[in-house]
């Protein structure tokens, strides 16, 4: 048996909140696409697709080891974004600005998991986003994104190993396990 999972940062109820006032809005002019239920609204680091129960504990050993050497750190939002552009959109997200500690980050689970060879390498560069809706196909422009406010932080704390069901209503997105950022 295989469980379909990935590796995420999770946000603050307070942030989700934020994040559904946004696209309740836009939910009435955007017909096409699906939008993601507030609370599975998260930052994916690593796709890892279907792994067996042995790549599974590597990968809790591998986050766990990864956790104890990261501290927390600040995530700050700023702005939406639209892929693979606002011309031609499929994807809706909340943009990620990058940090250097973040950056860090994200570099260290995917080289680590490179190594391991568990989960893709991903070829596209990696623009950090809070996926809130996907269309079927591309979508008309949407520039008028550009002009909506949205800013903000979050302190993370974790990393979060998660599963992923896909079922005709949506994604179902589970924590496995939680591993707590603790170095001091």
């Amino acid at each position: 048996m295989t469980i379909r999972s990935f590796i995420a940062l999770n946000l603050e109820p307070e942030l989700k909140q934020r994040i559904n006032a946004l696209i309740l809005p836009l939910k009435k002019d955007l017909n096409n696409f699906r939008f993601t239920e507030s609370e599975n609204v998260h930052l994916t680091l690593r796709f890892l697709g279907n792994i067996t129960p042995e790549e599974l504990a590597q990968s809790q050993d591998a986050l766990a080891e990864m956790a104890r050497n990261f501290s927390p750190f600040t995530l700050e939002f700023d702005g939406l974004t639209a892929f693979p552009s606002f011309f031609s959109a499929r994807i809706l997200g909340v943009k990620v600005r990058n940090s250097q500690k973040f950056n860090r980050l994200f570099s260290k689970i995917n080289s680590e998991f490179n190594h391991i060879k568990i989960g893709e390498e991903e070829k596209r560069e990696f623009r950090p986003h809070l996926t809130f809706a996907r269309a079927k196909e591309r979508e008309r422009e949407m520039s008028f994104l550009k002009e909506i406010d949205f800013t903000g932080t979050q302190v993370i704390k974790s990393i979060e190993l998660m599963s992923s069901q896909l079922l005709p209503a949506g994604a179902r997105y589970e924590i496995i396990k939680s591993f707590p950022l603790c170095q001091k």
